[in-house]
């Protein structure tokens, strides 16, 4: 028969207490950084990805339209988000405020977690541990799915451990609801939910299972997570037309992060370089969605089948980079938004290559694996495992490594216990363990700096807001973000052409000028600017220079497939004066 750990049911007065008591804690710190955070100046201007789950939401929930947008990260979460909206009227302040519920829920679910497969002071802790977990609740609080995706990650694990121990038929649907709304917030499951679902099949179970009933309970759990992809599936061909529930970036993020020059595609900035990217199917001949999809699957298969000991070395690299201790940066960079609250910057830091808090997380996690090995059921070992594999075989960062603090937690908690104890013990047999478990985050930390901890991120978010005012018409908010963005960096091409863009629109053309010219000197290969510039200039009647730069900018853009530049730019050819402009 097969070992199962006894189960603790939290059904207690006692219970109920420690569980409302951290989910209090949780929800009070996330309240703190909530008015801590409100001075950031993209905390009710939404920009990259957080934008874009934005505009997705109002568009479903104010206008009643389902957009591309809404499938081009994981849908479930802009749906969540709509809701939100559905009810507040679109308050950002409100998602972030139900977003920080659901993260004080998740820190429930990690002690349930804890105190299923490690007991009760383990499980204590690691409810502690994720209530206080700094790049969680940054995450959690951002409009973005990593809230929903490290809460439904906990849930389908302890659902799975319901399972082994209880393979009610309802307990099934359970996991499989789950199972399938944690796709449908990261694609990333899919490993996690496919092995979990063949653990149900074929895993012996005690004397009163048989493998019929096994396949049954599995095929029941795969119907379930069925019946939430395939509407999903539905809308999206409705929308997009093709027929998937999985995100529209998968194919695009895949690639960013398997390709023969990784460091450049991985610091591909949010604007004119991000669309570039995005028009490479375009200039291949692609016209419809699946073959756009198809187009970066193809060149991630050719460069692993051309080049596969690249290939290696970069899923070599990536698994250094998750096991690194710091926050790796994407587009959110937490170290850049410690300034914003004194409670984020005093639970995350880093000191030279050391960072806090996985730094310590992470070696007691390995620590309590090692020494509970035999009591830890599948589902956790199936979590740890092919989640952290899904994000390596991508690209890492803080924000997809996040989900799984609130299971990392519990076996940390664990380590943490058999540490405390262990101390009562031979002072030798503890100061080894302890100099073996600074060893693993010393090893852990060594690694880097990479390529994406170089960029200047707080630079980089004043231009995006900057950017966000301006299609507000916010012209003076917008001026002053670019300009603090141009203080941090006065080198920065996208500020200077942006910033050019807010002068004009107010009449100020030769300052406008002299921002468009400093930013073809940053980028002369820029035909966007090219064409900015020759608008200004014809503003200024000075029109045969104006007509060489919108010629440059029509030409480049039509080599690059940019329709909107091109089309501009043919018509200011055409009628030697100002047209209105396309997005920045």
């Amino acid at each position: 028969m097969t070992q199962t750990t006894p189960v603790m049911r939290p059904r207690s007065a006692g219970a109920f207490r420690t569980g409302a008591l951290l989910f209090c804690l949780a929800l009070a710190v996330r309240l703190v950084f909530i008015a801590q955070y409100s001075s950031n100046p993209s905390f009710e201007v939404p920009v990259v990805d957080s934008a874009t789950y934005d505009e997705a939401a109002r568009a479903l929930a104010l206008e009643g339209r389902a957009t591309p947008h809404l499938f081009w990260h994981g849908a479930l979460y802009p749906l969540l988000l709509a809701g939100v909206y559905l009810v507040t009227g679109g308050s950002i302040l409100a998602a972030r405020l139900a977003q920080a519920l659901l993260g004080a829920g998740t820190a429930v679910l990690s002690w349930r977690i804890g105190r299923r497969v490690f007991g009760e002071a383990a499980g204590r802790l690691a409810g502690a541990i994720t209530a206080l977990y700094a790049p969680l609740f940054f995450f959690e609080t951002e409009l973005l799915a990593t809230g929903a995706a490290a809460f439904l990650a906990a849930a389908s694990i302890l659902a799975a451990l319901e399972i082994d121990e209880r393979p009610a038929p309802a307990v099934c649907i359970g996991y499989g609801l789950l199972a399938g709304l944690s796709v449908l917030a990261r694609a990333t499951f899919i490993p996690v939910v496919a092995a979990t679902l063949l653990w149900l099949a074929f895993h012996p179970g005690g004397r009163e299972r048989t493998r019929k009933g096994n396949v049954l309970r599995a095929g029941l759990a795969a119907a379930s997570v069925a019946a939430v992809l395939i509407p999903v599936a539905v809308l999206s061909h409705r929308v997009t037309g093709l027929a998937s529930p999985l995100p529209r970036s998968g194919s695009i993020n895949l690639f960013i992060g398997n390709n023969p020059d990784t460091d450049r595609t991985l610091m591909i900035r949010p604007g004119a370089q991000w669309r570039e990217l995005l028009r490479a199917p375009l200039q291949d001949g692609c016209g419809d969605e699946a073959c756009f999809r198809n187009y970066f699957y193809d060149r991630v298969g050719e460069y692993v089948s051309t080049r596969p000991a690249s290939f290696a070395a970069g899923l070599a690299v990536k698994a250094s980079q998750m096991l690194s201790t710091r926050e790796l940066p994407r587009t959110y960079d937490i170290y850049a938004s410690r300034e914003y609250s004194i409670l984020l910057s005093a639970l995350v830091w880093k000191i030279g290559r050391f960072g806090f808090p996985f730094g310590i997380l992470m070696p007691l996690a390995l620590y309590g694996l090692a020494v509970h090995r035999k009591r830890i059921r599948p589902p956790l070992w199936i979590f740890l495992g092919l989640y952290p594999a899904a994000i390596v075989l991508v690209f890492v960062s803080a924000r997809y490594r996040a989900p799984i603090v609130p299971v990392l937690a519990a076996p940390a908690a664990a380590g943490t216990v058999a540490l405390a104890r262990l101390g009562r013990g031979p002072l030798r047999r503890a100061a080894a363990t302890l100099f073996a478990l600074a060893a693993v985050s010393a090893a852990a930390s060594v690694s880097g700096p990479w390529i994406m901890e170089k960029f200047d991120y707080a630079a980089e978010l004043h231009c995006c807001v900057g950017y966000q005012f301006s299609l507000l018409g916010r012209h003076e908010g917008a001026e002053r973000q670019l300009r603090m963005a141009l203080e941090r960096d006065p080198r920065f091409p996208t500020a200077h052409r942006l910033i050019g863009c807010v002068l004009q629109a107010q009449g100020r053309n030769e300052e406008a000028l002299d921002h468009f010219r400093l930013a073809l000197e940053l980028e002369p290969d820029s035909y966007t600017v090219h064409y900015y510039l020759g608008i200004a200039l014809l503003d200024h009647g000075r029109i045969e220079d104006a007509l060489h730069h919108l010629r440059i900018a029509a030409e480049g853009a039509r080599k690059n497939r940019d329709a909107p530049v091109y089309e501009q730019a043919q018509r200011a050819l055409s009628s030697r004066k100002a047209v209105e402009a396309p997005a920045p």
